[in-house]
């Protein structure tokens, strides 16, 4: 918008000329500004005369908007409310004339704190899939980043990243293809039982065949028409110290597959495996060494 580019009386000028005109407020002010045109009084002397008390009514609204609304609502919000719209620097410039800066590390309003459920927040933007500014977007609050981390550090919420479960990147992704259920284990476990393949049940749900092996492969569930996704594991023992531990399945068929019948040694992790075969090379080289 061009018409925080004006000052008060040129942007009287501009009202009323466009009222005459029958044009848009913000049109005709990027018209102006783009043609370099100078807005003066003597070119229309009658925009005050004929109602000398409107200009000031006006002010005295705008103030009245502003003062009611400057710390729960954004600069760009007010401008909205107001009759005829100002940019978000016009009503940044408004408000400093009438003392109401805001400064940095004040504590927010108890109005603007109560509009937020301290449960519904946290459990919102660590389990639930949104991010603080998606949530405050729900509920129509425009605030900067750092007063939603500071009402978060308020109530005592935990908003990092790193804070959220497992459960958030389903429910963000769940969101986004338009079926919440994808993000509900037992719902796509009964949809799998009944679904004669992945690809069919894919298309009945809406979604690409990828973002359902996505969810099918988080959740460790598997579907007979499924091979190379499958998450079927086998509980094997390690060699070296005895732990059990579970293997995918596929990669144990493969292994035994390509064994050709010799016996094969399992371990649990590297440090083992690697322990394992010093032992066995230190047995073989005391076995040819001679006597």
């Amino acid at each position: 918008m061009f018409i925080h580019k004006f000052g008060d009386k040129e942007l009287a000028l501009l009202s009323r000329l466009a009222e005459e005109k029958g044009m848009d407020v913000d049109r005709l002010a990027r018209l102006v500004f783009s043609k370099g045109f100078r807005l003066v009084r003597s070119s229309y002397p009658n925009i005050e005369d004929s109602n000398p008390s409107s200009w000031e009514e006006e002010q005295q609204k705008r103030s009245s908007l502003i003062r009611e609304h400057w710390q729960t609502k954004s600069d760009v919000e007010i401008g909205k409310l107001l009759d005829p719209p100002l940019g978000r620097s016009g009503v940044h410039r408004l408000r400093l004339q009438l003392g109401l800066k805001r400064k940095r590390g004040t504590p927010i309003k108890k109005e603007c704190r109560g509009i937020i459920d301290r449960e519904e927040f946290e459990r919102m933007i660590t389990q639930e899939g949104y991010t603080m500014r998606e949530y405050f977007r729900e509920k129509n609050i425009s605030w900067s980043t750092q007063r939603m981390g500071q009402l978060a550090e308020e109530l005592g919420v935990r908003h990092a990243p790193q804070d959220r479960t497992f459960e958030w990147k389903l429910w963000r992704k769940a969101r986004h293809l338009g079926n919440i259920n994808l993000a509900k284990r037992e719902w796509l476990e009964e949809q799998l039982l009944q679904a004669v393949s992945l690809q069919f049940l894919a298309a009945s749900i809406g979604i690409d065949e990828y973002s359902l092996h996505f969810f099918v492969r988080s959740f460790g569930l598997t579907h007979p028409s499924i091979r190379k996704y499958g998450v079927m594991t086998v509980d094997l023992v390690c060699k070296k110290c005895g732990t059990p531990f579970p293997r995918l399945k596929r990669w144990v068929d493969r292994r035994i597959k390509n064994a050709n019948g010799r016996e094969l040694e399992f371990f649990c992790s590297n440090s083992c495996s690697g322990q394992y075969n010093k032992e066995r090379a230190a047995e073989r080289k005391e076995c040819v060494t001679p006597t």
